[in-house]
């Protein structure tokens, strides 16, 4: 019990991901949206770093029973709009490991959506595979159930993954300004990582091999956009 309240200790702390120190940003009273939601630990996350906030959550599947009390969970398809009372609502969108399961015919209207249920000047935060993880070896160390897919190819559900110049390029044709493009690491698994990789290969344990190997060599890309306060389609900077 001690050792999992000090995991979502470490969990909650903003300054070790990217997108935890976006969250800790938000304005107070503000409220986030997680769209491919999954089974609502990120949002759960968000809400742990800002109690303050309203989170919702979305998906195509049914996780309201995972969502619990805490967090406001709908059912939903980003392709195809959200409700019409969620226009303008949110300061920030997260779309975590979604975009890679899309054709790419539909960004389009998936952007459309993000950028309706955003309010001017709110985030949109981005994460994906980057292209590197087709490179990454499908390491099974003898274990037959293959959890924490490595190469991206191991996901049969995947479709596209992105260089970080194809988020930039995602956000700024569809009229959001760039901020920031990057690799998502978690800062202490990336310090750890070389021991976590010894440790996942002595000890055979695929899990720790794969969380040390993915912040090492980067194996998801992020983008972060904001949508302007003009209506006029305007390209940003990425730093």
């Amino acid at each position: 019990m001690k050792l999992m309240k000090l995991w979502r200790l470490y969990r909650a702390c903003p300054w070790l991901e990217y997108r935890h120190r976006l969250v800790a940003g938000l304005p107070a009273n503000g409220s986030l949206l997680e769209i491919g939601s999954s089974n609502c630990d990120r949002a759960k996350l968000f809400k742990t770093i800002r109690p303050d906030l309203q989170v919702f959550a979305t998906d195509i599947r049914d996780f309201s029973q995972e969502a619990g009390p805490e967090i406001e969970f709908f059912l939903s398809d980003i392709t195809k709009g959200l409700p019409p009372q969620f226009d303008g609502k949110f300061d920030c969108v997260t779309t975590m490991h979604l975009f890679e399961h899309l054709p790419p015919d539909s960004y389009d209207a998936a952007v459309t959506t993000i950028k309706c249920v955003l309010k001017p000047g709110g985030i949109w935060y981005i994460e994906t595979p980057s292209t590197r993880s087709t490179c990454f070896p499908s390491l099974s160390l003898g274990i037959r159930r293959y959890n924490c897919p490595i190469n991206f190819y191991d996901d049969p559900s995947h479709v596209k993954p992105f260089s970080k110049g194809g988020l930039y390029y995602l956000l700024s044709d569809r009229g959001f300004h760039v901020k920031r493009i990057g690799v998502a690491r978690n800062l202490l698994f990336t310090v750890l990582s070389p021991a976590l990789i010894l440790a996942g290969l002595l000890l055979r344990n695929r899990v720790w091999l794969v969380i040390g190997l993915c912040n090492l060599f980067g194996w998801a890309v992020f983008a972060h956009g904001v949508k302007p306060y003009s209506t006029d389609k305007q390209s940003g900077s990425a730093k």
